[in-house]
Formats: structure tokens, C-alpha cells, sequence
């Protein structure tokens, strides 16, 4: 866990700030807006945990993930792939097109996608954790929980000033600053100015890079602005930008079994290790990481395999705008317009060890756009109420490439020299397989393949030799088409005849557009002094448009095309369960939801049925 120094560099700079002083003998008062209204933390009928700005900023907390570490229940996780965030152990996984069971919503707009739970905290009032399906007062409905992220807001009325805080954390050597300026503009306007820089060096030992990480360098700056021109109307307009950047893998190898019962791939991989990594094998569960983090068998060289260096550069951009009237009849009406975005490039060592086997280039862009309306009867009401709309839209665009190298840079042509191994790279067509073909998949000629030069068919330099009536095995050249074509009078494209390929890749592209529309209602009345009832009620209608597809290639110049060849079809489909497809879904709608909660005030039980 991440701690902050106790003689490390924490200046506070304060131009002009107000301290409210709390006595010791005195329970402070915590108020929240769980429920769309503030109320005291003792009052609320659902489960909820309660963080403040001011806690997070003295226990060092830099995101959600370390916020999991002080909430009871709640749990993020970032893997090399995706986020994941789960309530009392119930989450999506790592599909990075699923909306998370734990629903996001900073300063009432709600964020969808796990990505976007990697936003850093800075400047914040208080997080308020919810557990349970909140589908009744949220706009968006939830499956498992709700994290509530308010932002300090410009105050209005205050004085101009603000704060600026340096930290230095001894367990990964980050530096971080950040501050806040409050700056008034007369009797009903306000300004708030908040960023937050931070840097830091990784808390893994790369044994095999003999480095640390993975680093992280860290940009967020928001802009916040409040105006309020009557006692009945607020308005409150925020936005953000953020940029994180991280350099290498958060995975450490914990476990290194053979697979029961042992595979061909599984086999291989014991076997080079044990020849070849020795000191992988020895840190295995220790914490200690050994990736080559795509940078091939030797260490410290530029990268060798996939496009884009491990690690991740995300860049976010969020805007809010809340809108609060007060009605002459003590009603309430609330409206929050929210836009949110991502674009992201990832690249993953998919392998997760010092073999260059897998790795996973991902390009991300993510947009959404939305609307939620609420009105609330007068705080004084004998039957309280809320009763509100909400709409959003969302585009979500995924293309992925996945490089495999079936030579293990080399590594398998090592083992085949020493007689180890029958073949020079993974990706093989057996011997057996290509006699059973309708051709045979023999040499017909006369004459050998693939020895020095053949009139007509070019020069051969990949060191095979193919006897007439030979299977075309470990054929990784495309070369032998020529004769085909020229001795045999066939129009076979090149490479068409090729069976062993030290690379493949699978391309795949995900487009998502999804549009969701809601109607919900809460009631609440007293039965006695003891308790209280509270009903609610959703209508949920979503449809989801997707076009998705993966083809396979065996392309190393970096264009990544499309290759139809049988051959590459059988090695993904036989070995790998990888097959080339498209999918395409129009509409999905969702049924009616209800819910109905009991609160007993006396003993604090709440007893929760769902229709």
C-alpha cells in the first residue's frame, strides 16, 4: 500500500481559508446526498460508506482503486487489460464493452465503462459508496452499487484563495502537487481552478529488465464555475481534462502450473523457461516480476513484437452542468447534462513473462452524452417523492491487433537445431495433416524444392529441401508457388501453398452505439414512528447497435492485412480456438424493473424485496 512520508516535502500554501473548528467532545455530523438529497449519514435508509476530500488527500489516495482499500465491499481492480469494479464480490469482468455493475456518477453524471474508473481524484468534497441495486433515484439503474464522486464546487460569497500541497511517497518515489484557487466574482459568481500533477517510478521489480514499474505520469486539470443569481436557482458548470501515462505491466506472475492435462503449447513453454529463464521460474510468486515487456529475448532492445510499447496513454474529458430550482410550492427540480470522453492506446506483453510469444495493441475512442431531469416534493411533505427522466447515448470504437510469434524470437529454431523440437516455429501445419489433403500437399516434381536454384522458379535461400513426393512441411517461404506455376501450369497466388509462419496476427474491430431511455420514482412515507416504507418504481428501455469482426493475417511489415489462407485458418482454429467472424447485433430492450424498501428507524434493519 502506498504511504505517505511523515518528514516527506507537505507544504500547504493557503491564500485566505475558513477552519471550522470541531470540538473533541462532539459527534460530527456527516451529510450526504445518497439519496438525491442531503441528510444525515445516520438517516439514510441504504447502506453507505463516506469518504472526505480532505481524508483522501491525508491518506494519499490517488483514484478509485486505493479508495477500495479503505471501503468496506468495494473493490477496483486494473489488470492489463480492462478495470473492474465489483461490490461485495460481484462485478462484469474484464469485457471492456459492458456497462460496470458499479455504477460511476461524478457530480451526477454517470460514467459507464471501467476505463473511466481509472480517473484520478483530485479536489474532491467527499466519495460516497452505495451498495446494493440503486435503480429508483439514480438515473442510470445499477446492478450491485453506486460510487458518488462530488467535487469541491467554487464558493460563492468566499474569499479569494486557495491551496497548493507537495507530497513525496517513499514506496514508488512519486511526486505529486496539487492545489486549488477560489476565486469570487461578485455576490452570485464563482470560480474554481484545481489540477493535480503527479509522477512516479513503479512498485515492481522487473527482474528480467532489471527496472521498476510500472511508471506512471499523471495530468488533470478542471475548471469549475458557479453561478447563483436567487436564493431558488444554482447553477454549476464543471469540467475536466486528464492525461495518464503508464510505462510497463501492472502483472506478476503468481502461479506457473502445468496445464492438466499438459498441452503441446504448455509443454513448450516449461521447456523453455527451464532452458532459457531460469531466473523467471525461481521468482515465480515472489512478487518479482520477469516480462520483456515486448522487447524480445534481448534485454534492453527495442521493441520486437506488437506496435505500440506496454503500457497505457489515456486521455479523458469530462463536463457537467447541474441545474437546481427551488419552487414556490417547496418543490425541487434538478436537471444534470453530462458529456463525457476517452480515447486511450494500449500495449499489453499478453504473454505476461520474458517470452516473446503474444502481444496486444488496443486503440479506444469512447463518447457519451447525458440528460437526467428530476423533481422532488417539498423537504416538509407528509409522503415524500422523486420522480425523474433520464436519457443518454454513448459510441464506443475498439480496434485490437494481436501478434503472435511462433518462433519465440528464435528460441524454437534453437530447440529444433538441437533436436528438441520438429519444427522452427509454433505455427506449423503437422506432416500428417497435409498428406491427408485432396493434393497430398506434396512435391509432385522430379526434381527438389527449395535447393539451390530451380530454372525458372528464383533463387532459394531458406535452407529447405523438399524431395519429389515429400511433404511440403515447415514451408515458411514463398518461393514454391513459382515452380507450381511454372512446371505444373497453375495460377496459385503467392504464398498461397505456405504452412508454417513464424508470425500470425488476429485483427478485430468492436463499434457500439447504445441508446438508453428511463422513467423512476421513489416514495417514502412514515407508518409510524418507528417505520418507514419506502416504494420505487423504473422503466428502462436500451437498445445496443454493434458491429464487430476479426479476421487473421500473417503480415510482419506492419500493415496488418487480412489473410484468407487455409492454412492460417487451421493453426488459429485448431490450436488457438481463434476464428475469423463477424457479428453483428441491432437492438436489445430491457424489461421493467421495481423495487420496494423497508426501513425499521428504531434497530436501523432495512429489508429490501425486488419485482
Amino acid at each position: 500500500m502506498k504511504r505517505l512520508i511523515s518528514s516527506a516535502i507537505a507544504v500547504t500554501a493557503s491564500v485566505m481559508f475558513a477552519i471550522t473548528n470541531i470540538h473533541a467532545a462532539e459527534l460530527e455530523e456527516i451529510i450526504v446526498t445518497a439519496t438525491k438529497k442531503e441528510e444525515s449519514l445516520q438517516d439514510v435508509s441504504v447502506s453507505v460508506s463516506v469518504i472526505s476530500g480532505d481524508k483522501i488527500q491525508e491518506a494519499g489516495l490517488h483514484d478509485l482503486k486505493d479508495i477500495g482499500q479503505y471501503i468496506p465491499n468495494f473493490n477496483v481492480s486494473e489488470n492489463a487489460i480492462s478495470t473492474i469494479a465489483s461490490m461485495r464480490g460481484v462485478g462484469v469482468g474484464a469485457n471492456q464493452s459492458f456497462e460496470q455493475s458499479v455504477g460511476l456518477f461524478v457530480d451526477g453524471v454517470h460514467l459507464a465503462k471501467g476505463r473511466q474508473f481509472r480517473t484520478g481524484l483530485f479536489d474532491v468534497e467527499r466519495v460516497e459508496v452505495l451498495r446494493g441495486p440503486q435503480g429508483t433515484l439514480f438515473g442510470k439503474n445499477t446492478l450491485t452499487g453506486a460510487i458518488n464522486v462530488i467535487s469541491a464546487k467554487p464558493e460563492i460569497g468566499g474569499d479569494f484563495g486557495g491551496q497548493i500541497s507537495l507530497a513525496v511517497e517513499d514506496e514508488n518515489s512519486a511526486n505529486i502537487i496539487d492545489g486549488h484557487l477560489n476565486i469570487p466574482a461578485g455576490d452570485n459568481f464563482a470560480v474554481r481552478l484545481s489540477f493535480k500533477d503527479r509522477e512516479d517510478d513503479g512498485y515492481i521489480t522487473n527482474a528480467y529488465l532489471g527496472t521498476t514499474g510500472p511508471t506512471a505520469d499523471e495530468q488533470m486539470l478542471r475548471f469549475s464555475a458557479a453561478w447563483q443569481p436567487s436564493d431558488d436557482l444554482r447553477i454549476d458548470i464543471k469540467h475536466t481534462d486528464g492525461e495518464h501515462i503508464r510505462v510497463g505491466s501492472t502483472v506478476v506472475q503468481k502461479t506457473f502450473d502445468m496445464a492438466m492435462p499438459p498441452t503441446p503449447t504448455s509443454g513448450l513453454a516449461f521447456l523453455v523457461a527451464q532452458n532459457f529463464f531460469p531466473s523467471f521460474v525461481a521468482n515465480v510468486g515472489t512478487f518479482v516480476g520477469g516480462e520483456d515487456l515486448n522487447t524480445g529475448a534481448t534485454k534492453g532492445a527495442m521493441q520486437t513484437l506488437g506496435i505500440n510499447p506496454v503500457g497505457t496513454q489515456t486521455n479523458t474529458s469530462d463536463t457537467a452542468i447541474n441545474i437546481s430550482y427551488d419552487m414556490a410550492n417547496g418543490m425541487n427540480m434538478k436537471a444534470t447534462i453530462g458529456n463525457a470522453k476517452y480515447d486511450y492506446i494500449d500495449g499489453i506483453d499478453a504473454d505476461f513473462g520474458p517470452f516473446q510469444l503474444v502481444s496486444r495493441d488496443d486503440w479506444s475512442e469512447y463518447e457519451q452524452d447525458s440528460v437526467e431531469i428530476r423533481l422532488s416534493s417539498a423537504a416538509d411533505a407528509d409522503v415524500q417523492w422523486t420522480v425523474g427522466a433520464y436519457w443518454d447515448d454513448q459510441m464506443q470504437d475498439i480496434d485490437r491487433l494481436i501478434d503472435l510469434d511462433g518462433s519465440l524470437g528464435g528460441l524454437v529454431g534453437v530447440l529444433n537445431s538441437m533436436g528438441m523440437l520438429p519444427y522452427k516455429t509454433l505455427f506449423t501445419i503437422p506432416p500428417s495433416t497435409l498428406l491427408a489433403l485432396p493434393s497430398g500437399g506434396t512435391n509432385p516434381f522430379p526434381f527438389p524444392l527449395g535447393a539451390g536454384a530451380v530454372p525458372g522458379t528464383g533463387p532459394y535461400s531458406n535452407g529447405m529441401v523438399w524431395a519429389p513426393g515429400a511433404p511440403l512441411y515447415m514451408n515458411d517461404s514463398c518461393e514454391v508457388e513459382v515452380a507450381f506455376n511454372t512446371y505444373a501450369g497453375t495460377s496459385l497466388p503467392p504464398c498461397a501453398l505456405q504452412n508454417a509462419f513464424n508470425h500470425l496476427t488476429r485483427i478485430g474491430y468492436w463499434t457500439q452505439e447504445t441508446d438508453a431511455k428511463a422513467i423512476f420514482g421513489q416514495f417514502t412515507t412514515d407508518i409510524s414512528d418507528s417505520v418507514e416504507l419506502t416504494m420505487g418504481v423504473r422503466y428502462v428501455r436500451e437498445s445496443k447497435h454493434i458491429i464487430a469482426g476479426t479476421c487473421l493475417g500473417a503480415d510482419t511489415t506492419g500493415l496488418q492485412n487480412c489473410n484468407p489462407s487455409a492454412f492460417i485458418a487451421g493453426i488459429l482454429g485448431a490450436s488457438y480456438d481463434t476464428w475469423a467472424h463477424d457479428f453483428v447485433m441491432y437492438h436489445k430492450e430491457t424489461p421493467n424493473t421495481g423495487c420496494l424498501l423497508s426501513k425499521l428507524k428504531k434497530d436501523m434493519v432495512m429489508i429490501t424485496c425486488s419485482i
